[in-house]
C-alpha cells in the first residue's frame, strides 16, 4: 500500500489517501490538540509537508503547486481573515472538489476540472524510447480502481521501446505490454472498432492483435516489407460481410489490404505459450517510391487514402487495393508527404511534409485551395478539430498551431519547451474529442485541454447588471437582476458556481470586487450593500445607508482602517 500510495503522491500532492489526511488534520491542531488557525503561509507548509519528501520533486514542481495551494487558501478564507481553520478547509474541499470525498479520499486541485486531468498526469508518464503512434479509443468499457477515471475512453501508445501503453485520460497508467517479447520497435497501433481488438506493428516484420482486455490472440507476419503504418476500415461492400479491412503501409512503398471477419478471432489452442499465427494473404500493391508514412480510410469518398516521402497522395479502391479510375497520383508537395487529414464539414484534404507548408486541396479536382505557410520545420501531422472548425498542425521542432479552417487564418501558436529525451522532438498527436484535448507524445505524453468556445446562448433569465474579470481565480462573475451571481472558467467558459436571490425580492443593480478580489460587494435597489464571498456564496457582511436609497454603481477608493469602500446613489 506504501508504495502506491507514493505513486498517488507523485502525481498530485493533494491526493492524499485517508491515512494522510489524518496527520494532515495534526497540523491544524497544537500540542495539547486543540484547534488552531493557519496562515497562508503555514497552510501552504502544511500540504506541501509530504512533497519535501519526495526524492523525485522538482523545483518547478515545488513552485507550481505552492501557488496553487495559494489560490485554493484565498477561495477557502471567506471571511478574508488571512486564517484558515480545519472546519473551514475540510467544509470547502467536500463541498467544491468533486472525488474528495470519494472512497479513496484523494481530490484534484487546480483552478478547473480540465486543467487537473491535464496537471494529474503530467509526470511520470511516457516510455522508455520515443512513441511513434497513438490512438484515442472512446468503448474499451467502464473501469474502476485506483488511479481511474471511471471513464470508458483510453489513449493508447505504441514506442521503440517495443511496449504498447494503455492510459487513463488523466494519464495513470491502465496496462503494459511487451508486445512479442522482443526489442522490436512498434511503428504503429490501432483500434479494430468493429471486432474491440487491437492492431499493432512492429519492425520484427509481424502485426500483433490483442483483445479488448488487451490479451494476445494472433499475428500475422508481414515478411515483404517492415509494416510502418495502419488504417482500418469495416467492409459495406457487401451487407451481409462481417469482414473488417486493415490497411498497411511498409518501408518499400507497398500497401498491403487484408480482408479480416470473425473466423480470424476463433480461439485456437496455444502451444508452448505461444501465439497462434494467422496465414493470412492480404492484397500488396506498391504505390509509392519510398517509405509509406500514412494510410486511412475516409468514408464520405469510400476510398483510401495513402501518402509517402516520395511527395505523392494517392485515392484508392480500398476493395480492390487499386488507385480510382481516373485518378493520377496527387503530387501538390515538392518534397515527402507526412501526414494527411479529411474535414467532414467542408470536404477537403489538408496534408502537410517536409516542404514546411500545409495544402488545402480539393478531392475532386485534385488541385490546391490554400497553403497554409508559418511553420519554420517539417510538418510532422496535421488533425481536424471539428467541433471547433479547427485545423490543428505539429512541426518537427516542436511547434503547433491552430488554424481557422473558415478564413485559413492562423489563431494559435505554441512551442513546447520541454526537452524530451532520447530526442527532443515531438512524434505524433491525437485529438480527443470527449475531452476535449489535444494530446502530444514524444517520449512523454502530454495533455493540452481545449479551451472550448461558448455558443451564444442565453445565460442569464434577467438583464446582466455587470461582469467582472478576476485575475485571481482566472474567473468571469457576472451578475443579473434578480439577484443571481454566476462565477465562470475564463479558459473553458463553463459555469462553475453560482448562487441566488442575492438581494432576496428586489433587484441587484451592481457589482465590484473587493481590492484582493476576493471577495466581491453587490448593490441592490432596497440600499442595501453585501459583501460575498463569490467562490462559495457565502454573505460575509450587509452595509445598510441611513436614508435607503437605490444603489446605481459602486467604485473603491482610499479611507481610514474601518472602511474600504464608497458608493455612489440616486433617489428615487
Amino acid at each position: 500500500m506504501d508504495g502506491e500510495e507514493n505513486s498517488v503522491f507523485a502525481i498530485n500532492p493533494m491526493g492524499l489517501p485517508l491515512k494522510e489526511l489524518r496527520r494532515l488534520k495534526d497540523q491544524f491542531q497544537d500540542e495539547e490538540g486543540q484547534p488552531v488557525k493557519l496562515d497562508e503561509q503555514q497552510f501552504v507548509d502544511a500540504l506541501l509537508s509530504r512533497l519535501a519528501s519526495s526524492a523525485g520533486t522538482s523545483q518547478d514542481e515545488r513552485r507550481r503547486w505552492d501557488a496553487e495551494l495559494r489560490t485554493l487558501f484565498k477561495k477557502i478564507d471567506a471571511g478574508c481573515s488571512e486564517t484558515v481553520t480545519w472546519e473551514e478547509f475540510t467544509n470547502y474541499m467536500l463541498f467544491h472538489v468533486p472525488g474528495f470525498n470519494s472512497g479513496d479520499g484523494a481530490c484534484e486541485l487546480s483552478h478547473n476540472a480540465a486543467a487537473a486531468e491535464a496537471l494529474t498526469g503530467a509526470w511520470q508518464c511516457g516510455h522508455a524510447d520515443m512513441i511513434n503512434s497513438i490512438a484515442v479509443v472512446s468503448d474499451l468499457g467502464t473501469t474502476s480502481g485506483a488511479g481511474s477515471s471511471g471513464s470508458s475512453r483510453k489513449y493508447i501508445t505504441a514506442g521503440r521501446d517495443g511496449f504498447v501503453k494503455v492510459w487513463h485520460p488523466n494519464l495513470t497508467l491502465h496496462k503494459a505490454i511487451d508486445v512479442g517479447n522482443t526489442s522490436s520497435w512498434l511503428s504503429a497501433c490501432c483500434w479494430m472498432q468493429k471486432s474491440r481488438k487491437l492492431a499493432v506493428a512492429s519492425s520484427s516484420f509481424r502485426i500483433f492483435f490483442y483483445d479488448s482486455s488487451f490479451s494476445l490472440i494472433t499475428h500475422i507476419d508481414h515478411k515483404d516489407g517492415t509494416p510502418l503504418c495502419l488504417g482500418y476500415t469495416e467492409s459495406h461492400e457487401n451487407k451481409s460481410s462481417e469482414k473488417e479491412i486493415l490497411m498497411v503501409g511498409d518501408d518499400k512503398g507497398y500497401v498491403t489490404v487484408f480482408p479480416l471477419d470473425a473466423n480470424d478471432w476463433e480461439t485456437e489452442q496455444k502451444t508452448d505459450g505461444k501465439e497462434t499465427e494467422k496465414g493470412k494473404k492480404g492484397s500488396r500493391i506498391k504505390y509509392h517510391k519510398d517509405w509509406v508514412t500514412k494510410v486511412g480510410f475516409v468514408s464520405q469518398l469510400q476510398a483510401m487514402v495513402t501518402c509517402s516521402l516520395d511527395g505523392e497522395i494517392n485515392i484508392c479502391d480500398v476493395h480492390t487495393n487499386q488507385r480510382k479510375e481516373g485518378r493520377d497520383a496527387v503530387r501538390l508537395h515538392k518534397k515527402g508527404v507526412h501526414s494527411w487529414c479529411w474535414c467532414k464539414s467542408y470536404k477537403f484534404f489538408a496534408s502537410g511534409g517536409s516542404d514546411r507548408q500545409i495544402i488545402i486541396w480539393n478531392p475532386y479536382t485534385q488541385k490546391a485551395m490554400n497553403y497554409l505557410q508559418g511553420h519554420n520545420a517539417p510538418v510532422l501531422d496535421v488533425l481536424v478539430n471539428e467541433a471547433q472548425h479547427q485545423l490543428i498542425s505539429m512541426s518537427v521542432d516542436k511547434v503547433v498551431k491552430v488554424w481557422d479552417i473558415l478564413n485559413y487564418q492562423c489563431i494559435q501558436t505554441f512551442t513546447d519547451k520541454t526537452e524530451y529525451k532520447p530526442e527532443d522532438r515531438l512524434t505524433c498527436m491525437a485529438f480527443d474529442e470527449e475531452g476535449p484535448a489535444l494530446v502530444l507524445c514524444s517520449s512523454l505524453i502530454n495533455v493540452l485541454p481545449v479551451s472550448v468556445k461558448v455558443e451564444t446562448s442565453r445565460t442569464h433569465l434577467a438583464p446582466i447588471v455587470g461582469a467582472l474579470h478576476n485575475d485571481v481565480f482566472h474567473q468571469i462573475i457576472s451578475g443579473d437582476q434578480l439577484g443571481t451571481v454566476s462565477v465562470w472558467d475564463i479558459q473553458t467558459g463553463k459555469l462553475e458556481f453560482e448562487f441566488r436571490r442575492a438581494h432576496q425580492d428586489h433587484k441587484m443593480t451592481c457589482m465590484a470586487f473587493d481590492r484582493s478580489k476576493r471577495c466581491l460587494y453587490t448593490g441592490g435597489e432596497e440600499g442595501l450593500v453585501k459583501l460575498w464571498n463569490f467562490s462559495s456564496g457565502q454573505q460575509l457582511r450587509t452595509f445598510t445607508m441611513r436614508q435607503p436609497a437605490e444603489i446605481r454603481s459602486w467604485a473603491l477608493g482610499t479611507f481610514p482602517k474601518r472602511a474600504d469602500f464608497r458608493y455612489q446613489y440616486k433617489q428615487v
